[in-house]
């Protein structure tokens, strides 16, 4: 037994070596304390959604990210997203390389699976998966914000979002059937072109969506403090600086407006299930989709999203079933978790 449980130490500390390539994870509970993970002072349930409170103005320490270079090349945007464009190529050209927050092996890899975004069955499963509750949470939180009474199907009418990270779309659509105007971006430009094939499918949502190849420090210059809502689903694990990248985020928010991050804590059961089992064991995922070492906890999430100046209103806990395929709301935040945040109106 000695030498099975050293065995697996050495294998658990050779994680943190190990490269990456997007894709989602398998969750299951873990009975560790909330409280504990999280720095919660409770748990309120609102009809079916457990919410955790967080405890304000904590001061955690964070772990010094490491900082990777790169040079990008903007997609050709339509003419109402010009300025945009012609913005952002001089904010790359002025910005300090140091500041990029492109990991380019993650680009690579994503570039290579881009024909299979739209596959629900194939490498993104999960992901399409995950909207059965990510799209209801970003409707409801929004529609709750706003006080307005809309009809359902168009509850997010009116409202400007930036979904960062977009891949192939598959987010950034079924936002904009409930009404929102949306734009994606993404560093990838294959994951773009992809993204604007499938929208020619929908005649209805053509006009309010709009992808752009951009990263989202670049759009900053142009469209700081203009969106409802700035949207990072599974990607914060996928950057190569963290506080850069939150930063942008922030930025992009109006006051009063919401934004929402989903990821994966770094614990020892989310690379127990989240690397391990899905990765070797049960085959959910390639070997190697997973790096442990940029996972991030939901206080050094919440530390640098406060140190912006945005209030963290809610963390939840996200569960996956790899027998039914589904998402669920749970308390347990010590794998996959999800956050919103506001930016105060004065």
């Amino acid at each position: 037994m000695a030498t099975l449980g050293n065995t697996f130490f050495r294998n658990f500390l050779f994680c943190r070596k190990s490269k990456t390539l997007k894709q989602f994870h398998v969750i299951s509970h873990n009975l560790s304390s909330i409280n504990r993970m999280v720095g919660c002072d409770k748990i309120l349930e609102v009809g079916r959604l457990p919410l955790v409170r967080q405890i304000t103005g904590q001061q955690l320490d964070l772990q010094k990210r490491k900082v990777l270079s790169s040079n990008h090349n903007l997609f050709c945007c339509p003419s109402r997203f010009a300025s945009i464009y012609r913005n952002n190529q001089g904010a790359k050209q002025n910005r300090p390389k140091a500041q990029t927050t492109i990991d380019e092996e993650e680009i690579e890899k994503f570039s290579a699976l881009a024909q299979l975004w739209w596959d629900e069955t194939g490498e993104f499963e999960a992901l399409h998966s995950m909207n059965s509750v990510r799209v209801p949470f970003i409707q409801t939180t929004l529609q709750n914000a706003a006080n307005a009474n809309r009809v359902p199907s168009k509850s997010l009418q009116g409202l400007k979002i930036l979904d960062v990270g977009c891949g192939g779309g598959i987010f950034a659509e079924p936002l904009a059937r409930l009404g929102a105007t949306v734009i994606g971006i993404d560093a990838s430009e294959e994951n773009i072109r992809i993204a604007q094939n499938h929208l020619r499918n929908d005649p209805n949502i053509v006009c309010k969506v709009k992808y752009i190849h951009s990263t989202v420090e670049d759009v900053v210059a142009t469209e700081g403090n203009t969106f409802d809502a700035v949207v990072a689903s599974e990607v914060v694990e996928h950057v190569a600086d963290v506080d850069t990248f939150i930063e942008s985020c922030c930025n992009l928010v109006k006051p009063g407006g919401s934004l929402f991050l989903t990821t994966i804590n770094k614990t020892v059961s989310s690379y127990l299930l989240g690397v391990l089992a899905a990765e070797r064991l049960l085959h959910l995922v390639a070997p190697g989709t997973h790096n442990w070492n940029k996972f991030i906890s939901p206080m050094d999430l919440q530390y640098i999203i406060e140190r912006n100046n945005l209030v963290t209103r809610l963390v939840h806990g996200l569960k996956y079933n790899p027998l039914t395929k589904k998402w669920k709301w749970s308390s347990d935040t010590s794998i996959n978790y999800a956050i919103h945040a506001i930016k105060p109106k004065s």
